[in-house]
């Protein structure tokens, strides 16, 4: 059961919160449904095989000098099914204060794409859960369709010219809100969440602090942002763990 072990680390790398463990909500807000907007995100059913081959054709990389610059990165799109010469293109500016943010979403697409393709395509399916795998398909799904919303807000404010250094990306704002606090992404779970509070709604993810999962030990063994596409589960002391759920370097 290998497989199943390796999907419950990307997926719910962290102890079940107690909120989660119980079915009594504090407040009286059971009977209420209150979405947040990027849930909509989270569709009632899994992609089929040609939504899943459409997310795994287009890559983005992202670039930034941190010696030259004017407050903002570049975004290239990588169209895997384009000849060689063709397949890199500009795909969008971003403002650079979001740099770890934007390659931890970006990252944990390929992690979750990559995944699904070394489990299914390598293992027998009596190794693996086919639950884990249909929950891992929904994250893909649904990490995808939040990082082209983030592409359309970006391309929305540049037409009102408001794309610069100090613009705030709300789809990006809201995914590292539910990140930070609720730590699961999946309707259900957000909105157990939220029966209990609503405060969160509102913080500015530039101020949450870091996210440390791990003993510094590990932590400070791979940073977050020097993790290639090519690394993607390094043993360290005999651990394995996924880089993107490692670290939140602010």
């Amino acid at each position: 059961m290998i497989g199943s072990l390796l999907l419950s680390i990307i997926l719910h790398p962290f102890s079940t919160p107690q909120y989660l463990k119980t079915t009594h909500i504090k407040n009286q807000m059971s009977s209420i449904t209150v979405r947040v907007p990027i849930q909509r995100h989270w569709k009632k059913s899994p992609p089929n095989a040609h939504a899943l081959s459409l997310i795994r054709q287009v890559r983005y990389n992202v670039e930034f000098d941190e010696d030259e610059n004017d407050g903002m990165l570049d975004i290239f799109e990588v169209n895997v099914l384009k000849p060689i010469h063709e397949q890199r293109s500009h795909w969008r500016r971003f403002p650079a204060s979001y740099l770890p943010f934007i390659k931890r979403i970006i990252y944990r697409t390929d992690l979750y794409i990559d995944s699904l393709d070394s489990i299914v395509d390598n293992r027998p399916k009596s190794s693996y859960s086919m639950e884990a795998v249909r929950k891992l398909k929904y994250y893909i799904q649904y990490t995808d369709n939040v990082i082209m919303q983030i592409w359309e807000d970006t391309r929305l404010a540049a037409m009102d010219n408001e794309l610069g250094p100090d613009w705030r990306c709300p789809s990006l704002d809201q995914w590292l809100r539910i990140e930070f606090y609720v730590k699961r992404h999946d309707i259900s779970d957000v909105e157990t969440y939220m029966s209990e509070s609503q405060d969160w709604l509102m913080s500015d993810p530039f101020e949450l602090g870091k996210f440390i999962y791990i003993c510094n030990k590990l932590s400070d063994t791979i940073n977050t942002l020097e993790i290639g596409l090519n690394m993607r589960l390094p043993s360290l002391y005999g651990i394995t763990v996924a880089p993107t759920i490692m670290t939140f370097r602010m």
